[in-house]
């Protein structure tokens, strides 16, 4: 219950957020997914104009054009447009968390401790300023998946159920390493939030423990060590999952490719 109410706070912000560049953030989207339609559709030009009897007419090869600059011109003002959203979003949500810290009680600013804080006016807006940057590519490509749904189911009903078989088997391998991956990830932000912690008492203490050799030998070996290496297995184990959930990807996409081929004398792609 504790994490759908979290789920419903951050989507309400994130609208909050974002409600200034509606605008902005429709014409980008609607942009990119432009974009993304045109690609299947130069696709099928392009095979349109190898199958022609006549070859290349004037009129194709003026769609051609037309639809390479809409895919170009589309992609790059999506990621204009999400870019400028994007760090707008985050220049408010800096100020915002700033005039909070400003304004906050002591006992808040203590409860939530000093390393916390800092992670999440560093770490966690970046993370966000990431999504953003990328959130155009990621409208594109759906966009270019549809499109193509479509293209394949016209070409051979067969193929587009085989690649639909596929993608929903590797979408599901790949939600599954999603979850088990995301656990180790939310394990070592735990543990870095720890190390932070852990910097900031050597940093404020550094004189006493240039004094105090063997504190200093003890903090290094019993604590930062540790949780630095914490750090290290939890996120290498993490990669690791999500690196099986590719490696297993590829070798579907393989296999999917060695059924069209085993059945390509029964398909016609016109």
């Amino acid at each position: 219950m504790p994490q759908q109410l979290d789920s419903e706070s951050l989507l309400r912000e994130g609208l909050r957020l974002l409600r200034p560049f509606w605008k902005v953030a429709f014409l980008a989207t609607s942009l990119g997914a432009l974009s993304g339609f045109s690609t299947p559709w130069l696709l099928a030009t392009v095979n349109t104009a190898l199958y022609a009897e006549q070859g290349s007419t004037m009129a194709l090869l003026l769609l051609f054009a037309g639809l390479c600059l809409v895919t170009i011109m589309g992609e790059i003002a999506s990621d204009l447009g999400n870019s400028y959203i994007g760090q707008h979003v985050v220049a408010k949500l800096r100020r915002d968390l700033s005039e909070k810290i400003l304004s906050a009680p002591i006992v808040e600013i203590e409860r939530f401790r000093v390393h916390r804080i800092t992670t999440t006016l560093n770490q966690d807006i970046d993370v966000i300023s990431n999504f953003t940057f990328g959130f155009s590519g990621l409208v594109i490509a759906i966009a270019i998946a549809i499109g193509c749904f479509v293209y394949l189911a016209v070409l051979s009903p067969l193929f587009c159920l085989i690649a639909v078989i596929a993608i929903a088997l590797g979408s599901w391998v790949h939600a599954t390493a999603r979850q088990q991956g995301i656990k180790g990830f939310d394990a070592a932000r735990e543990a870095q939030d720890e190390l932070q912690k852990q910097y900031c008492a050597i940093t404020e203490g550094a004189k006493e423990l240039r004094i105090n050799r063997a504190r200093r030998q003890h903090i290094y070996d019993g604590r930062l060590k540790q949780t630095i290496d914490k750090i290290r297995d939890l996120r290498i184990r993490a990669m690791r999952i999500f690196v099986s959930a590719n490696a297993f990807g590829s070798t579907l996409f393989f296999i999917v490719i060695g059924i069209i081929l085993a059945l390509q004398g029964s398909m016609n792609f016109g």
